[in-house]
C-alpha cells in the first residue's frame, strides 16, 4: 500500500502535463483578471487558495479554492479543459496557492519574489504584479 501511494505522487509530480500546464511568455492581465486573482488570493468564507488559471492573453481566469486546513491537489489537466472549455482560449496556470508560477523574463516562478501575500490591499497586490510585468 504505501509502495502504490509512492508511486502515485511520483506520478502525479513528474506528469508532462503538470508541466506543460504552467504559463510562460509575456502577459498582461485585463482589470477583470486582476481582480478576481485578488479574491482568490483573500481567500476568506472559511477557502484558502489552490490553483488559478488564465488564459494566455490574460483576458479570462478560473480559480480553485479549498476549506481551510484541507487542501488537495488540484486535477491541472482536467481544471485547464474546463477553463477553455468556458473561455474557449487556451489556459495555463497562472499560480499554484499564492506563489505565481507563470514565468516570464522577470518572474522566476518560484520563491519570495513570486508570491503575494494574503493581507495586501489591492494596491499592493497591483504593485507586484506590475514588478512582475504583469500589468503595464
Amino acid at each position: 500500500m504505501k509502495l502504490l501511494k509512492i508511486i502515485i505522487i511520483f506520478l502525479f509530480f513528474s506528469s508532462p502535463s503538470l508541466a506543460s500546464g504552467i504559463g510562460k511568455g509575456p502577459v498582461t492581465l485585463s482589470q477583470g483578471t486582476v481582480d478576481h486573482f485578488i479574491d482568490y488570493i483573500k481567500g476568506g468564507y472559511g477557502k484558502s487558495p489552490s490553483t488559478f488559471l488564465i488564459t494566455t492573453d490574460g483576458d479570462g481566469s478560473s480559480s480553485w479554492c479549498c476549506p481551510e486546513g484541507s487542501c488537495q491537489a488540484t486535477n491541472v489537466p482536467q481544471a485547464i479543459l474546463r477553463c477553455e472549455q468556458y473561455w474557449q482560449k487556451e489556459c495555463k496556470v497562472f499560480a499554484k496557492r499564492r506563489t505565481i508560477k507563470w514565468k516570464n523574463d522577470i518572474n522566476p516562478g518560484k520563491g519570495k519574489q513570486s508570491r503575494i501575500k494574503s493581507k495586501w490591499n489591492r494596491s499592493e497586490v497591483n504593485n507586484k504584479l506590475r514588478e512582475l510585468g504583469f500589468l503595464n
